[in-house]
């Protein structure tokens, strides 16, 4: 892997980085199975608060939509101020989702100076009718020389490839073979090569240092299939073939370089949200002024 992108996936960006609470981390325990155990039990994922505590869940307040790795961070310590490596009950941990896993687990990661990054993209093991919409952190193994794909939501450690792809690698594939679109989806019934497309994009966004959250969505992640024009196609293959093959210092550069040139890809400033507890509405968030 290249050394100016190893050295880039060290470093805290906007979103992993946990501010104030940066020595906080230094609670939670070493390995990669630990610390899965750890988040799970200072994190709990929005679908179980539905499914077997809706008595706790409450739309106000909710941390599914918060970016910043510090001030979720500053949620999880005032829910419950004991040392990270205590266990909470479920009542006191932060309702989250699979985003926030991968985020908080990359974070707790570059914080050690093991590089990581945040992956969107599509799981196998959520659903037997669809690829489902999930993110994974990828670790780089210096004694492999390797990405692995941690789990941190699922506690799966190393996860193999075919059962998690990337969204540069899902685009990859609905493009060689447009059946394969249909296996990608949101939801069982909100699949095809828009879903792949969106996560492209999100995923894109990620390798440059933006995890999106639920909802979010701009740029050729958000346009309509109609009005898609054949350069638009040309540049969301030409990215995702970049990232997958960003193995050398020039590749990675020119997937930065190409990321922040093109409007369609970078993320901007007012981003675009589609609020799923309130029907799906949109609103326009100005992500940079979040606390």
């Amino acid at each position: 892997m290249a050394a100016g992108a190893l050295a880039y996936y060290t470093a805290p960006d906007v979103l992993t980085h946990p501010g104030p609470h940066a020595r906080r981390l230094n609670e939670l325990p070493e390995g990669l199975p630990a610390l899965h155990s750890a988040l799970n039990e200072l994190l709990v994922h929005v679908w179980k608060v539905r499914a077997y505590h809706p008595h706790l869940f409450a739309p106000v307040g909710r941390e599914v939509f918060v970016r910043h790795t510090a001030r979720l961070l500053e949620t999880m310590l005032r829910l419950d101020p004991a040392p990270l490596s205590a266990p909470r009950p479920v009542e006191r941990r932060a309702v989250v989702d699979c985003r926030h896993f991968a985020v908080v687990l990359c974070g707790v990661l570059r914080h050690r100076g093991v590089p990581a990054r945040p992956r969107c993209g599509f799981a196998t093991y959520l659903e037997k009718s669809v690829y489902v919409d999930h993110w994974i952190c990828e670790v780089w193994d210096a004694s492999q020389g390797r990405w692995l794909m941690e789990d941190a939501d699922k506690q799966l450690h190393d996860v193999p490839p075919d059962e998690f792809l990337t969204g540069t690698h899902a685009w990859q594939l609905c493009r060689q073979n447009a059946a394969f679109a249909e296996q990608i989806g949101y939801t069982a019934e909100q699949r095809g090569l828009w879903v792949a497309r969106a996560n492209l994009v999100r995923d894109v966004a990620a390798l440059n240092g933006f995890p999106s959250v639920s909802g979010d969505a701009w740029g050729l992640g958000r346009i309509a299939d109609a009005d898609l024009t054949p350069s638009d196609l040309e540049t969301l293959d030409y990215v995702a073939d970049l990232a997958e093959h960003a193995t050398d210092d020039a590749a990675f550069a020119a997937l930065c370089d190409m990321y922040e040139s093109t409007p369609g890809l970078r993320v901007p400033d007012v981003i675009p949200n589609s609020d799923h507890f309130n029907g799906n509405a949109w609103r326009f968030v100005d992500w940079r002024a979040e606390p």
